[in-house]
């Protein structure tokens, strides 16, 4: 079993096994199993305390391989995160709660939690063997995707942002990312805002596609079922019934 502590309110210091980390609104500590949490010093105004089935991670891990990198049970792993992104997590653990307390199946629950894992750690990606100019590449091309997923698909956009040929941009991401190119990383991260926005909102599909950049509900269902295996109404339907 992992466990979680993200401090939505509060400022002190925490002690985890022998070690002391000062904490404000936005930290995230991720504990090793067995580790003793204690408070040194202040007070945790509002946090929120998870415990969640390490089989979420292996999940996590297979759909975002990028976050192979780090260990969040080999060792502590402590995160910062800044107020939109504090209030992004915050909202996905309360869609977590009332998934839970309604009963949802672990295929629902385990991707839940990887899109909260996703807004919490995607910063602190980790690749083996890559050059600290390569890794300063990586950041700024997740960055962009980031900013861009729901307008921009092209490979063109991306590499003149990057100050690179589009031929270099899709070997740097086929490096950094386990072999995929850079449309197949655009539609994961739609399809990914696809997901949690058709399971965690009573949005019409076809809004749903206008939101994230789609021509139509029709291309919409096409790339889903392309990169996914069902249609969106499927998905959500198959989501309700677990």
């Amino acid at each position: 079993m992992g466990r979680m502590l993200v401090v939505a309110m509060g400022e002190g210091a925490v002690g985890i096994g022998d070690r002391i980390f000062s904490f404000s609104a936005g930290a995230v500590f991720f504990l090793q199993q067995g580790s003793v949490f204690r408070l040194v010093s202040g007070e945790v105004q509002v946090g929120h305390f998870l415990c969640f089935n390490v089989r979420y991670v292996d999940y996590f891990l297979l759909q975002y391989p990028l976050g192979r990198g780090l260990s969040l049970f080999g060792e502590l792993v402590a995160v910062e995160l800044d107020g939109e992104r504090l209030g992004l997590v915050l909202n996905r653990i309360r869609v977590l709660a009332v998934e839970l307390d309604r009963g949802a199946g672990f295929d629902h629950l385990k991707l839940l939690f990887s899109l909260l894992l996703l807004d919490m750690v995607r910063d602190r990606f980790v690749l083996a063997d890559l050059s600290p100019s390569s890794v300063e590449g990586k950041e700024k091309f997740w960055g962009l995707l980031e900013g861009h997923f729901a307008s921009e698909r092209s490979t063109k956009f991306y590499a003149r942002e990057m100050g690179m040929t589009p031929r270099r941009l899709r070997e740097c991401c086929r490096q950094w990312y386990g072999g995929k190119g850079v449309f197949e990383l655009v539609m994961d991260r739609l399809l990914s805002e696809a997901e949690f926005l058709l399971l965690t909102t009573d949005l019409p599909i076809k809004a749903i596609a206008y939101e994230l950049g789609f021509s139509s509900a029709e291309n919409f269902g096409t790339y889903f079922v392309r990169y996914r295996g069902l249609t969106p109404k499927q998905f959500r339907a198959k989501a309700l019934e677990a």
